[in-house]
């Protein structure tokens, strides 16, 4: 009887052994934290020079106008796309210029048009001339585990229709101040590339923003008048668009991700009240440590676009591990290679105009 039990303490005590240890143990990767600082990170969030709730006050003010600016982008698809369906699929080209001479002629609606976006991009001036940054990163002190302080992605949606909206009435209208507006936009664009610490989603945005206005001057940079192509052509080429934004980005997720694993162990020793069936390194294989000296490893690696490393999932830091493995490589690869093909096109824009 006792060869019995010790014998299934033995099967026991190897199986505990393989699944804690036959696997991978990674070493101590010695990247520091300090890898890991965004633009501002040594910049506190409520400094007088972070323009974030100005910021989020003029983008959130796009919601006064939600349904104007979708109008517009219907507008913007149906007559520079050529994709009427959420209109009527069926317009024939007469149609189409009888209705498109009734948008333009509607003076009111294009009244309200001209009077919001004077005060966006004069916003814009002022937040630019205002403040040194704008940064959503509460490194100080954060009560929301780590998520961003403020959901803008139905604002992301609306700065890309409002943005389709600018070059519909720039396409359009023959008012020299629409292109004035133009340059302005991309102006504070290229401010914010700069100045800007935030997620990779916020940079994607950006990035989408400004291939809308290289392409749209690459597509009818003809219909402009040579004063004008000279003058975006020297705008473009003194306002340049910030490298390593996807960098940043990558960054600033990091020091959410910190926040995040910090906040599992916290809250699983305050669950268990220490005690040690309930610790998280045996309870629930967690271990902080050998989680956040893999996810430096894979930011890291993320940030010099090597998606080669694999994490192995054991019992050692099953919590950990688990969540790292849904790091999403991949998918910021193509993202940093849509940051690069907008430099890529900024240049070939100021060579398209300069010629």
């Amino acid at each position: 009887m006792f060869k019995k039990i010790f014998l299934l303490f033995l099967a026991l005590l190897f199986i505990a052994w393989g699944y804690f240890y036959v696997f991978p143990i990674y070493p101590d990767y010695g990247i520091s934290e300090e890898y890991f600082h965004t633009r501002f990170h040594e910049e506190w969030f409520d400094s007088p020079q972070n323009g974030f709730h100005a910021w989020k006050e003029l983008i959130e003010c796009l919601d006064e106008y939600t349904g104007l600016i979708w109008e517009f982008d219907i507008y913007y698809k149906c007559f520079l796309e050529d994709d009427c369906s959420y209109i009527d699929q069926n317009l024939t080209s007469q149609e189409k210029v009888i209705y498109l001479e009734l948008i333009l002629n509607d003076t009111d609606k294009m009244s309200e048009f001209w009077d919001f976006i004077q005060n966006f991009t004069s916003t814009l001036e002022y937040i630019s001339s205002s403040y040194s940054y704008i940064s959503t990163l509460n490194y100080h002190g954060s009560d929301d585990l780590g998520i961003a302080i403020w959901s803008e992605m139905i604002f992301n949606q609306q700065l890309r229709a409002f943005t389709r909206w600018i070059l519909f009435y720039m396409y359009y209208s023959s008012n020299s101040e629409a292109s004035s507006i133009f340059i302005s936009y991309y102006k504070y664009l290229s401010w914010l590339s700069q100045n800007l610490d935030d997620n990779v989603v916020w940079y994607l945005v950006l990035i989408e923003i400004l291939d809308m206005l290289f392409d749209f001057l690459t597509s009818y940079y003809d219909k402009f008048s040579p004063a004008f192509q000279g003058h975006i052509q020297r705008v473009i080429s003194d306002f340049y668009i910030t490298e390593g934004m996807m960098i940043n980005g990558v960054k600033s997720e990091h020091q959410y991700k910190l926040l995040l694993y910090q906040w599992i162990e916290d809250w699983a020793l305050d669950w268990g009240d220490n005690s040690w069936w309930f610790n998280p390194k045996t309870f629930l294989f967690y271990d902080i440590l050998d989680t956040l000296n893999l996810a430096r490893k894979i930011d890291k690696n993320t940030i010099e676009w090597n998606c080669d490393f694999e994490i192995q999932i054991n019992g050692r830091n099953f919590i950990g591990r688990t969540l790292l493995e849904m790091n999403h490589c991949f998918l910021l690869d193509r993202h940093f290679q849509k940051e690069a093909d907008l430099l890529e096109k900024r240049l070939e824009i100021i060579d398209l105009l300069t010629n």
